[in-house]
């Protein structure tokens, strides 16, 4: 990295996330860039044992120290985590995620309609969506208990979860488990993210930790209730 770099000579080096960061920050410091941008976009990397790395809280601290430096959180709540975990304030500057709402797009009745009929969901079922990856951060278990408790309450109920991830066969053993697995559909890898979010009548989050939720920032661009756990930045 410091070999391009230097033969490089940028004005500005932006790096994301810890590993980049570190190993980023390091070469932009030694190769003289005038401005190096370390951007954060969860809770530190002690909430994620099998990435933190030993050195990471050390240079940390020492790229803080760096008038060249400057550091990015995409919440308050995350920035202020990190400055806990460092023992001090580099200063974090908040930006929040934005969207390409462009990207998102929209969706007609008729391919809403069509999402409703490939699950077997009646089309006046009321309709809870989720976009979350299946790991253990993202709590799909709790989304799967919630969707549960409230069939008690709403026998019609249904559930699109859409995402993939290591903990896809243990989330569904639990749906079967709990006798939801006919009303809790997995969706899996999926692009029509606006199909889904404006067939839903709400948007469930159940995460451990976020930094910003960009499933929370769709559905409400697509103008969808929220109801999201007390995680990171969702408040925010």
């Amino acid at each position: 990295l410091f070999s391009h770099i230097a033969v490089l000579q940028p004005d500005a080096l932006h790096c994301c996330l810890d590993g980049p960061n570190i190993s980023g920050g390091i070469a932009g410091v030694l190769a003289d860039v005038p401005c190096v941008a370390l951007g954060i976009r969860s809770f530190n990397p002690t909430h994620y044992p099998q990435q933190l790395r030993p050195w990471f809280h050390h240079h940390y601290r020492l790229l803080a120290r760096s008038p060249r430096v400057r550091m990015f959180a995409n919440s308050r709540t995350c920035a202020d985590d990190y400055a806990q975990w460092l023992g001090c304030d580099p200063g974090f500057r908040i930006v929040y995620n934005g969207l390409d709402t462009a990207a998102i797009g929209s969706s007609s009745p008729a391919e809403r309609t069509a999402l409703r009929t490939e699950f077997d969901i009646p089309l006046a079922a009321p309709l809870v969506a989720g976009l979350l990856r299946l790991c253990e951060e993202k709590r799909p278990e709790v989304f799967v208990r919630a969707i549960a408790a409230a069939r008690t309450q709403v026998p019609d109920l249904h559930a699109v979860l859409a995402g993939i991830g290591p903990m896809q066969r243990e989330v569904e053993q639990l749906a079967d488990e709990l006798g939801i697995g006919d009303c809790l559909h997995f969706a899996g890898r999926r692009q029509d993210i606006a199909t889904i979010l404006g067939a839903a009548d709400l948007v469930l989050l159940t995460s451990r930790i976020e930094g910003t939720p960009n499933a929370l920032l769709e559905a409400q661009w697509l103008q969808r209730p929220v109801v999201a756990t007390r995680a990171g930045g969702c408040t925010e």
